[in-house]
């Protein structure tokens, strides 16, 4: 009986042993760096306003996800319009540009938002230099870095159109997903 009882407790010592050899394999060496974080991703939604006279003549809106840490996340939607000069034929792009990079500093999440929007317009009477019925390509660019209260939206840049009375706003709206 002596026997059988000194073989179990052996066999549960050896079984023991083994375990605790399993679990430090498992866990990191001392100095090595921790599994990364993974990322935390956001719904970026962005709403651009045309106002004239103070109120909204206009209202567009695009969404696209984006992640912290991550690296740019980039939405172009638009049109190529062919452009002649002489005998030379060109295209340019015109519409929305949105590039936007997520960051976390101290438990805050920064953007930083490159926007380029365009488009034709008719030359308003008065208002242009020229007397041509030709379209006119008009553009805001904007390079803007700023912290996101996030599930809030807010103004991330306005800007004021130096031929007319118009004024274009753009809000941000990064709601972090769960």
């Amino acid at each position: 009986m002596r026997t059988l009882l000194g073989v179990i407790l052996a066999f549960a010592l050896i079984s023991s042993s083994a375990a605790q050899d399993q679990a430090k394999k498992q866990e990191p060496a001392k100095g090595s760096t921790p599994a990364a974080k993974a990322p935390e991703s956001y719904r970026l939604e962005f709403k651009i306003y045309e106002l004239e006279g103070g109120k909204r003549t206009n209202e567009r809106a695009y969404t696209m996800i984006g992640g912290v840490p991550g690296g740019w996340t980039n939405l172009r939607t638009g049109t190529r319009v062919p452009v002649t000069t002489g005998e030379k034929s060109t295209y340019i792009d015109v519409g929305v540009r949105l590039d936007c990079h997520l960051s976390e500093e101290g438990g805050k999440v920064f953007a930083q938002v490159r926007m380029e929007i365009s488009s034709l317009v008719l030359p308003e009477p008065g208002n242009e230099p020229r007397s041509s019925t030709m379209p006119v390509l008009r553009n805001t660019n904007a390079d803007i870095g700023t912290e996101i209260k996030t599930g809030k939206p807010q103004i991330i840049a306005s800007a004021d159109d130096v031929n007319s009375k118009k004024k274009v706003q753009v809000e941000l709206t990064a709601t972090r997903i769960e």
